[in-house]
């Protein structure tokens, strides 16, 4: 059986709102587990117990920042010009934030709830479960040096900070971002890493 798969997950099918109440006593081992997402900000990993690892994330700002960030990604980070592109790019995006065909976050607007991703796995099924920021996947889906699993590896063997040490050597590898083009630096990098053995 494979725990990856979880269910009701939505979009991409249809939007629907998330429940209002949660009832721990309707499954048995239930637990609420909510990360909040602000737009790509945050990677859950759930992994079973077979060694399957599957990510899940809002991917929806980098579909539409896909066409946006050509000038940003052009231009050595912390340069004036680099400056100036990624405002405009911040700009362009304020106007696609909680929009159809844009990208969704948590805030003022009680709409969004409706486009939030949520969906359940049974907690028997799982090995670990891990809440990274952004900043924490960037060894991922940034530099493409490392898989999910690997990642799993390094917080088994060495904990959050070992993780984030390392995506601090590679930031400080590639300070102009010449390499691996992005808007700063460094990011704040978050995990939270809870095993359940």
């Amino acid at each position: 059986m494979s725990c990856l798969r979880p269910t009701n997950l939505y979009p991409p099918a249809s939007p629907a709102p998330i429940p209002s109440a949660f009832d721990p006593h309707a499954v048995e081992r239930a637990w609420p587990l909510v990360s909040r997402w602000r737009a790509r900000h945050s990677t859950l990993l759930l992994a079973n117990w077979e060694g399957e690892t599957t990510a899940v994330a809002d991917r929806r700002l980098d579909e539409v920042g896909k066409r946006l960030r050509g000038p940003v990604d052009a231009l050595p980070t912390g340069t004036p010009e680099h400056a100036a592109a990624l405002a405009e790019y911040r700009d362009a995006l304020t106007g696609l934030r909680n929009r159809p065909g844009g990208f969704w976050i948590a805030g003022p607007d009680p709409l969004a709830a409706e486009h939030a991703l949520a969906g359940t796995v049974p907690l028997e099924s799982l090995a670990s479960v891990t809440l990274l920021s952004d900043g924490a996947t960037r060894l991922v889906d940034k530099f493409a040096l490392a898989d999910w699993r690997e990642v799993l590896a390094v917080l088994d063997s060495t904990g959050p900070d070992g993780l984030i040490r390392r995506v601090r050597e590679v930031e400080g590898g590639d300070p102009d971002g010449r390499r691996w083009p992005r808007g700063k630096t460094h990011d704040d990098a978050t995990v939270v890493h809870w095993p359940l053995s």
